[in-house]
């Protein structure tokens, strides 16, 4: 009888050990899974208040012709810190689409007296197929442009065929404005870098690309939000067609 007695109470005993083991497991769970939620939130807090400052930047870039200041975004009671960097863009990749283009300028937007020192244009494409098509305007540094004059303006046309070119018609005391369109259907994407030799060996930064970063804070997340855009939008139809008519256009 004793030892029914005793081997009842080994059982007991190990059922609430079991159950007690059970409840922790389970606990621990949901206190793992109450900090992710927990993270998850002030991570997306973090990310819009992220988002909120590279907003505020490219309004600022775009409609008051202003870099932001360094620093904090200037939201109240939102953490966040903003940086522009106008060196850091060595490299841009496009897609590679029949007849799309890129267009890019080759001078300091806010310095137009010193020359773009760029002397090579190298493009990689990821197909050995690609054809490209590149054409420039060039002017002597501190020259200004008539671009109303255009098609006045002398435009520069080469074509190159394969995996990998280097454009060698820069000249480092001038400045360019640049575009380039893919003239096949090949799939990939295309690398364009600038150099100051002849091999194209040292990347360059473009000169009128900015790299604007913002980091939002929110309780325990941090996270950082980078745009890579062009600090003034390319002029639209400089290297385009205009088709006119004695008649009137009909839609």
């Amino acid at each position: 009888m004793a030892a029914r007695k005793a081997s009842v109470l080994v059982y007991a005993i190990l059922v609430v050990s079991a159950m007690l083991a059970s409840a922790v497991a389970i606990s621990s769970l949901l206190s793992g899974s109450i900090r992710q939620s927990r993270f998850e939130l002030d991570a997306a807090g973090a990310y819009y208040s992220a988002e909120s400052g590279v907003e505020k930047a490219l309004y600022q870039i775009r409609t008051k012709d202003s870099l932001p200041a360094v620093g904090d975004c200037g939201f109240a009671g939102i953490g966040c810190e903003i940086a522009v960097v106008s060196d850091d863009v060595r490299e841009i990749t496009v897609p590679y689409v029949q007849n799309e283009t890129i267009q890019f300028d080759l001078f300091n937007p806010d310095n137009n007296l010193v020359g773009a020192g760029v002397e090579c244009v190298k493009f990689e494409a990821e197909n050995p197929a690609a054809i490209i098509e590149v054409t420039s305007v060039d002017w002597p540094a501190g020259a200004s442009v008539a671009w109303q004059a255009y098609p006045n303006q002398p435009v520069q046309k080469r074509i190159f065929t394969g995996a990998t070119n280097i454009d060698n018609f820069f000249a480092a005391a001038k400045n360019y404005r640049t575009r380039v369109k893919f003239l096949n259907s090949v799939p990939g994407t295309m690398k364009i870098t600038l150099g100051n030799d002849g091999a194209c060996a040292a990347k360059l930064p473009f000169p009128n690309y900015l790299v604007v970063k913002a980091t939002g804070n929110y309780l325990n997340a941090s996270r950082t939000v980078s745009v890579k855009m062009q600090r003034y939008a390319p002029m639209v139809g400089l290297f385009d067609y205009v088709l006119f008519s004695e008649e009137k256009l009909t839609k």
